[in-house]
């Protein structure tokens, strides 16, 4: 008896959980919606208004990988999901997402390769470490189960049933240390080009001007991201492995 009392506590432990992230991720779906809208007109300004180049059509990729990941997330919450359909929905969603982090990951190396005048030498630990979250990613992924959300919620869900809690929480914590790390160094690497630019101007007598915006732009996103991640770090460290959404670890 006193088992399946446990069993059935456990289950509503799980659903909750489960109830909690999905309204946390279809908030942060609504947002990023929201923000899509309110910077479209610069988008149409500012990219689709240009000649095409390598730099717009990375910003394209991006923007619109991820808005796409944001729509089928919320399709993926829809009633008329089923155990048939989800499997591919959800493999269709795992692959946006390594597609995604492959973008940003060329974007961030980029950002580095530009600033350092196109000085490969120090982009490539930016790129490196930037790659193991995709790694990490597709291995998580292939330990997940595909599955219909917990009833009385509705749409696809994943477990991971192939891979103890213990090692699912040190996978997420080194994906998140390590995307720490990477934007850390392009922080980092940012500052002390900046700094080489602002002696050199100031010997001239130049005011600072678009390297001081990438300080400030780049240190005020490091320190937002750096908040994120150590708090995925926080709860990948307590927490289970349990039911949830497909895509519940963006960058």
């Amino acid at each position: 008896m006193s088992s399946t009392s446990e069993t059935e506590a456990a289950a509503a432990v799980n659903y909750e959980n489960f109830l909690q992230a999905d309204y946390f991720s279809l908030s942060a779906r609504v947002l990023f919606l929201w923000d899509y809208c309110v910077t479209f007109d610069d988008e149409v300004h500012w990219i689709w208004s240009q000649k095409m180049n390598p730099a717009t059509m990375l910003f394209i990729a991006n923007r619109y990988v991820n808005l796409l990941i944001t729509i089928l997330e919320l399709l993926e919450q829809a009633s008329f999901q089923d155990a048939k359909s989800c499997g591919a929905f959800i493999r269709i969603l795992q692959s946006l997402l390594v597609v995604a982090l492959l973008i940003f990951s060329a974007f961030t190396t980029l950002r580095v390769y530009a600033i350092w005048g196109r000085d490969w030498r120090p982009a490539l630990p930016v790129l490196a470490l930037s790659l193991v979250s995709p790694v990490l990613n597709i291995i998580i992924d292939v330990h997940k189960n595909t599955q219909t959300a917990p009833s009385p919620t509705f749409g696809c869900a994943v477990s991971i049933q192939r891979m103890t809690s213990a090692s699912y929480s040190k996978f997420i914590i080194a994906n998140r240390a390590t995307t720490i790390a990477y934007d850390g160094l392009a922080l980092l690497l940012t500052l002390l080009k900046t700094m080489q630019v602002k002696e050199r101007a100031l010997k001239m007598r130049i005011k600072g001007g678009l390297s001081e915006v990438l300080v400030k732009d780049d240190s005020l996103y490091f320190l937002i991201l750096l908040v994120v991640n150590l708090a995925q770090i926080v709860v990948a460290s307590q927490v289970s492995v349990g039911i949830s959404r497909a895509v519940m670890n963006v960058h």
